[in-house]
């Protein structure tokens, strides 16, 4: 059976509980702080309105519903009507709004939720690859959850910093009779995540790189030598005209070097791309995951290092080349037929 409600309220005061101790909401007799919850469910909408009271001013809420069934009551504005979120790029596409705009969300609180698009991120708690999701303050969230306390919202899990201040959070859970089943940090994690096959698989790829590399290089040093040693007659000419030795390492560094300096640096540079472009579309699961997408931006500290010690190793490699070209270029070279 559904029956109209019609209610005419006169608040005197309104108290709110705070650290063991009731207060006085200040201002509690303007309208202006106060909103209804009925969604514009029906028309007229709910009236509120300053009046006098028997201590002073006082607020007047006039509610008249068709039926029982509507959302009754009002809210504070301390806490947003339509709450701030910061969404998935899917929720986005689903609802087809865009950021400052607002919407409404169907879920187990009664009524439509209101919340005001702040910002996207492409992975929230609990939301992964395609996943409708919003991030809203729980504070607020449950204070909308008043509408009906049977229909609290669950929350499956709660990220947080890590440290002492993520700790205060977990017990300030507690405190507030939220069951914590247990608590993960990321540094645990990721220890489990380095010791499964695709981890190691990893790792193997990476020594095997490491071991092309350095035949590589190995090759392309000899490559360079054997080719150079062709230039030893003009050195050895450029030597009986008075050249000094040392005024011959700056010419075969400066070919040698570019020849080394391009591949190393066209090299580097497409194997990035390659990399960057590939690594996301190579599968990671073979069901549908419960985790974040993997983030594929490289360490560049990391990266860095490396690169600086292929530097050092190819000019390492390339000063001992130069040294044996520039040591063969010697004049008894023009005395000999074949070189």
């Amino acid at each position: 059976m559904i029956s109209a409600v019609s209610v005419a309220l006169t608040l005197d005061s309104i108290r709110a509980g705070q650290g063991g101790s009731w207060r006085l909401v200040d201002g509690f007799d303007d309208p202006a702080r106060w909103y209804s919850l009925n969604d514009d469910a029906y028309e007229p909408g709910d009236t509120l309105t300053s009046t006098a009271g028997v201590d002073g001013r006082a607020l007047s809420v006039t509610i008249d519903a068709p039926d029982s069934g509507v959302t009754l009551g009002i809210g504070h504005a301390s806490v947003p009507e339509s709450l701030p979120a910061v969404v998935t790029p899917a929720l986005l596409r689903a609802v087809s709004t865009q950021v400052g705009r607002g919407l409404r969300v169907r879920g187990p609180i009664p009524g439509d939720l209101r919340l005001t698009v702040v910002g996207v991120a492409s992975v929230l708690p609990g939301a992964v690859g395609s996943n409708v999701a919003a991030f809203v303050d729980a504070d607020w969230l449950l204070v909308h959850a008043q509408r009906n306390p049977v229909d609290r919202p669950q929350v499956g899990e709660v990220w947080t910093v890590g440290g002492a201040r993520g700790q205060a959070v977990a017990e300030g859970l507690a405190a507030s009779g939220v069951r914590v089943e247990g608590r993960v940090l990321a540094a645990d994690q990721e220890a489990a995540l380095a010791q499964q096959a695709p981890s190691l698989a990893l790792l193997l790829l990476l020594v095997g790189a490491a071991a092309g590399a350095a035949l590589a290089t190995g090759g392309v040093m000899l490559h360079l030598y054997l080719t150079g040693r062709r230039r030893a007659f003009e050195l050895a000419v450029l030597e009986v005209f008075g050249a000094r030795r040392r005024d011959l390492w700056g010419p075969v560094a400066v070919e040698q070097g570019s020849l080394v300096g391009y591949g190393v640096l066209c090299g580097g540079l497409i194997g990035l791309l390659v990399a960057l472009v590939a690594l996301p579309a190579i599968p990671q699961f073979a069901d549908r995951s419960t985790v974040p997408p993997p983030i594929y931006t490289p360490d560049w500290a990391v990266l860095g290092l490396a690169l600086g010690l292929a530097v050092l190793l190819v000019g390492l490699g390339l000063a001992a080349v130069v040294a044996a070209l520039v040591h063969q270029a010697r004049p008894a070279l023009l005395r000999e037929e074949e070189l």
